[in-house]
């Protein structure tokens, strides 16, 4: 069974792709920075490295979505970590959107997180904040509101069975009326 999904996924892929008919971007960006600290300068002691990679792809398809996907690559050299490495760290997106909406998938933030304001400051709003888990979102522009919702997909019974749940569930509309501002999030 698993060998037949993985085979479809890839025909479907490869499909969208082959849709796009040569209207692909691709794009690398990074960043990398390597100093020395003494104790008193920074919480690091010696020396440090910092190394970004991005990836990104984009695909216009000739029905009128964009497909993209995006994968960070994080290695944080500080030396902290027990065995005197340092953290690293993968992070991806998957999206297929047009000019009305979108679905997003992979290290992204939840509705309620790209939606909320705080009135003034209103700092412990107590939202729930993607850290690291593979969520999904959806969301839709009409005139002048927005309307997302979000949640994070997961293995109910630890791997044994393939049960997914959905976790975390956050809605959020904000939309603009006369000179107000109106943002509902859950």
């Amino acid at each position: 069974m698993k060998r037949i999904l993985l085979a479809s996924t890839a025909i479907v892929a490869f499909a969208g792709a082959a849709a796009a008919d040569g209207h692909i971007g691709i794009s690398f960006t990074g960043s990398a920075e390597l100093g020395f600290n003494d104790t008193t300068a920074g919480d690091a002691d010696g020396f440090y490295s910092e190394l970004e990679i991005t990836i990104g792809l984009v695909a216009e398809l000739d029905n009128g979505l964009t497909a993209a996907a995006s994968v960070d690559f994080d290695d944080l050299g500080d030396g902290e970590e027990a065995d005197g490495q340092g953290d690293s760290d993968v992070n991806f997106e998957l999206s297929l959107t047009n000019s009305d909406g979108g679905l997003f998938y992979g290290d992204t933030n939840f509705a309620a997180q790209n939606l909320w304001v705080s009135a003034g400051s209103m700092n412990s709003d107590d939202f729930s904040e993607a850290v690291g888990e593979e969520a999904i979102r959806a969301e839709y522009t009409i005139n002048a509101w927005t309307a997302q919702v979000s949640g994070v997909i997961s293995n109910a019974d630890g791997g044994q069975n393939v049960e997914n749940e959905l976790d975390q569930v956050s809605v959020a509309v904000a939309g603009d009326v006369g000179n107000f501002n109106i943002v509902a999030a859950y």
